[in-house]
Formats: C-alpha cells, sequence, structure tokens
C-alpha cells in the first residue's frame, strides 16, 4: 500500500531503489539550507545564494557533479569538499578496451570448485599479471593501498598529466566488471572484511574516474580560490543565528570549525542498510521480510537476486536490483552490472510467469465499462473501454 492508501496486487515485485539517501544527517533536513541529496543540481543552483559558503559532503562522482554544476550555473561562492577517506577519483586516460586473459570467470569458477573460496593474495597475484599482460608497470603490493593525496591540486594535476596517455591498469580495472560480482561472492569471508576495511576507498578511488575535463574544471576552480578540500571525517551541526557549523578530524585543519550557509550531502547510498532514510526498507527489516547483510544492503540470492528474509527463507515474489544488493555483489553502481542482472532477473520473472500461464486455464470477461470516481486522474482520466 502506497502512502495514498493506493493497493497494488502484484505477482512479482521487483525493488529497483537506486540511491537511497542516509538517516546519518536526517535531524538537519529542518533546517534551512541542508540538502540532503545533490539532485537535481538545477534546484539546488536555485536556492544557493551566488556568494554563499557552501560544504559538500562526499568527494565522488555526485561531489564533483556538485562543484562543476555550481561552478557552471553561475555560482561565485566558497565550496569546500570532503572527503571522509581523503582519497579523490583517479583521471581517465586514452586507453581502449581489455578483454581479461587472467582474471576470466572460467579461471575463477575453476577455481572455486577446486578451493570453495578464494583468498585476498591470490586475487592480487593474478592482478598483477593481468597488469603484466595489459602492459601495464606491476605495482609493488607492499605499498597496498597506496596512500590518499597529500595535496589534492597536485593530486589532480599530476593525474591530468597522465590521462593524456593510454593508462592499461584503468582498462584493466574497468574489464573486472564482468567477473567482479561472482570474485566477489566466493572471495573468503574473512578477505571480505579486510578489503572493505583496508583497501574499498582506495579501490574505488581508481576505479570510478572522471574525465580529464571535469578534473581540469576542479583544478581551475582550486587556483581561483573558489574550491577547497577537506579530509578525514566532518561532524556537522546547525549554528546558532543560521547555516552550519563543521568540524573535521584527520586531516591538517584537525579539530577546526567552519562556517557554512549551506550543506550538500554527496556521500551517496550507505551500504549499511540499517541507516538507509527509506521507510520501505526499515519496515522490512523491523518485520523480519529483509534482512541487512553484513557488508551492505539486503541479503539476496546471488544467483537470481530473490529477497532472503531473517529466516533464511527465499522470497518468490520479491527480488532485489542495485545498490541494495552491494552487500552480495559488492560493485553496484555500474550499468553494464546492473543491466547483466536485471536481464537474468527478468528472464526468470518471464519463465515463472510462462510456466503458471501454461499450465492455468485462464478465462477472459467481456469487456465491461471502467468507472473511475471524478478527479481521480483529473481531465486526462482515459475514457470507459467499449
Amino acid at each position: 500500500m502506497t502512502d495514498t492508501g493506493l493497493r497494488i496486487k502484484a505477482d512479482q515485485v521487483v525493488m529497483c531503489c537506486g540511491n537511497l539517501q542516509s538517516k546519518e544527517y536526517s535531524t538537519l533536513e529542518a533546517h534551512a539550507g541542508f540538502h540532503a541529496t545533490p539532485y537535481p543540481i538545477g534546484r539546488l543552483a536555485r536556492s544557493a545564494r551566488s556568494k554563499a559558503s557552501v560544504a559538500i559532503l562526499g568527494a565522488r562522482l555526485s561531489a564533483i557533479d556538485v562543484a562543476l554544476g555550481l561552478a557552471g550555473r553561475g555560482f561565485e561562492g566558497q565550496m569546500t569538499m570532503y572527503s571522509r577517506s581523503g582519497y579523490f577519483p583517479s583521471v581517465r586516460g586514452t586507453q581502449g578496451r581489455y578483454t581479461p586473459s587472467i582474471m576470466t570467470l572460467d579461471r575463477l569458477r575453476q577455481y572455486f570448485e577446486r578451493h570453495g573460496s578464494i583468498r585476498l593474495p591470490v586475487v592480487v597475484d593474478w592482478m598483477m599479471q593481468e597488469l603484466a599482460v595489459a602492459g601495464s608497470p606491476v605495482v609493488d603490493v607492499d605499498q597496498l593501498p597506496p596512500a590518499a593525496p597529500v595535496d589534492v591540486v597536485a593530486f589532480f594535476e599530476d593525474e591530468i598529466a597522465a590521462a593524456a596517455s593510454p593508462r592499461p591498469w584503468q582498462a584493466v580495472l574497468y574489464a573486472t566488471n564482468s567477473v567482479i560480482d561472482y570474485l566477489w561472492q566466493i572471495l573468503h569471508d574473512d578477505d571480505r572484511v579486510t578489503f572493505m576495511s583496508r583497501y574499498a576507498a582506495a579501490w574505488m578511488s581508481y576505479r570510478v574516474s572522471i574525465p580529464v575535463e571535469n578534473a581540469s574544471r576542479l583544478v581551475d576552480l582550486a587556483k581561483q580560490g573558489r574550491l577547497s578540500f577537506r579530509k578525514g571525517a566532518a561532524s556537522v551541526a546547525p549554528a546558532p543565528g543560521g547555516g552550519f557549523s563543521i568540524t573535521t578530524t584527520a586531516d591538517a585543519n584537525s579539530g577546526s570549525v567552519e562556517h557554512f550557509d549551506m550543506v550538500v550531502g554527496a556521500f551517496g547510498t550507505p551500504r549499511d542498510a540499517v541507516q538507509l532514510d527509506s521507510r520501505l526498507i526499515q519496515s522490512l527489516l523491523k518485520t523480519g521480510s529483509a534482512q541487512a547483510h553484513r557488508h551492505g544492503g539486503l541479503v539476496v540470492d546471488p544467483g537470481t537476486s530473490a529477497l532472503i528474509d531473517s529466516f533464511g527463507s527465499t522470497s518468490e515474489h520479491i527480488s532485489v536490483l542495485g545498490e541494495l544488493t552491494s552487500g552480495v555483489h559488492f560493485f553496484t553502481s555500474v550499468l553494464e552490472i546492473n543491466a547483466r542482472h536485471a536481464a537474468r532477473l527478468a528472464k526468470r520473472i518471464f519463465a515463472q510467469t510462462t510456466r503458471v500461464e501454461s499450465s492455468t486455464p485462464i478465462s477472459l470477461p467481456l469487456p465491461v465499462p471502467l468507472s473511475l470516481p471524478l478527479g481521480s486522474y483529473g481531465e486526462n482520466r482515459p475514457a470507459p473501454l467499449q
């Protein structure tokens, strides 16, 4: 049932909820100038005074959308971008596509059949071999993960220079789209914990890149004094008299308090389902119809995308796609991966529907007039069936 009292009966429900907001800053939403989501950017830009100070919480694609979107719409104020991890996106090179020869689905399946799981050192070794085949300099494993940049502007300048040529390592990382969900599922759980706590932030910064044009615009804004960067946790609170105070930690400005007229949440969807600001998700968790996955999102069957409840039972009627499956599939923000999961799910639902229809006699009634209450659809309501 919807908030408007509309009841919809369906044999199959597919939850494709997209990017959901976090409850972390829900108490701030009532304060003028706080935006829990940056989208649509046009509306955000219209709400910002031209000389206002803006804090952007996040440093990935959504945060960059905010900085460039505001600047491109005539905003002249000061923007500050906060990165919890200290990492910022790499810049996309000129390389083409790459077809893996080491990290292949067949090889992963064979390894899983023999060993029951795969350990992180094996994955790293295979990736090093793949990088060598692709023509990329092999990384010193002892230097992983690479440190977050100290000077963010210098980091982007170095990235822009490197992006003028092919970057084979990027092609190798992009090519993992074909196997990364399966790789994550067979990775030993101890190594999943290690990866999420130690490597995930760095991996995302190198895997999710930005065009050189966007990086150049960020550098220009920084050199004009219109954009600055902060690293570490940021604590946000309403300021007396309006606006917001932000305290940073683990940064050169650690412990300092800065004041902003506007704050924009651009951290993206939180992995922890309990932290999602969604009545639907919280209701499913509360009733036991769903359970939170320890590595993010909800627990689903990896092969069918069917929702699994708190008792371990697999639903025959509810399936989940996208960000809500991040714990099971890990990397769920790429169209290629989501399209693959969606196609597989569509085939399964179609097959189930076909079986039901072929085994169940159906009696179709004669058409009858459809009566709708006045005002349900305004003047655009459909005419009665004839």
